[in-house]
């Protein structure tokens, strides 16, 4: 009897450990984040690594480099690939408060996205609907998710900060298909963000 009552209270404490984990949405990302920027890994040292920030989509700096605390792979959640120099990516973070470098969003490191080839590859958690998620060959691995250009995802990430009130109010009123864009991360985003809503 006592190995069934200890049974129990592990696996209540294992539950409730991540389990509640929901990843960021693409929308919470962008309203969450300090700093979100296109950047190069430039330096590696253990748990951090610099970047180069090549372009800003929101925030400011009075530097191009930063030191951010690396992602750590755990049950439930893993970086795309390894850290490497030379790395191209999209970041969303926020300034630690205790510390002197920035923390990357998202539990299950939705707050890193790779570019390569002028080209962001979002590992999307989850489906919505009927949607399919794409199978990409990416490292030693596969990507699930989803190819966008460069240029949509800028776009659509600069009319989502515009056009924000906007669009929460038209998701609000079960009138978003009102909201005309053509922009495919942007429609991504406004996708997760009605689904979060239910």
């Amino acid at each position: 009897m006592q190995k069934i009552v200890l049974l129990f209270w592990g696996f209540i404490a294992f539950k409730s450990a991540r389990a509640d984990y929901d990843p960021l949405t693409l929308s919470k990302l962008i309203d969450k984040s300090e700093l979100i920027a296109k950047c190069k890994v430039i330096q590696l040292s253990e748990g951090y690594f610099e970047i180069q920030v090549i372009e800003i989509l929101k925030g400011s700096l009075t530097t191009n480099k930063i030191k951010v605390e690396k992602f750590q792979n755990w049950t439930c959640a893993s970086r795309y690939s390894d850290y490497h120099i030379g790395q191209v990516e999209l970041i969303f973070l926020r300034k630690n408060v205790y510390h002197d470098y920035w923390n990357i969003l998202g539990a299950g490191n939705e707050g890193e996205m790779l570019i390569e080839n002028n080209f962001l590859y979002y590992e999307a958690k989850y489906s919505i609907g009927s949607e399919k998620l794409d199978s990409i060959p990416l490292g030693k691995g596969v990507f699930w998710g989803f190819q966008y250009s460069l240029s949509d995802v800028t776009i659509g990430i600069r009319e989502y900060l515009r056009d924000r009130k906007t669009i929460v109010a038209l998701i609000g009123k079960k009138k978003i298909k009102s909201y005309k864009t053509k922009n495919p991360f942007l429609l991504r985003i406004i996708k997760e963000f009605e689904n979060q809503l239910g």
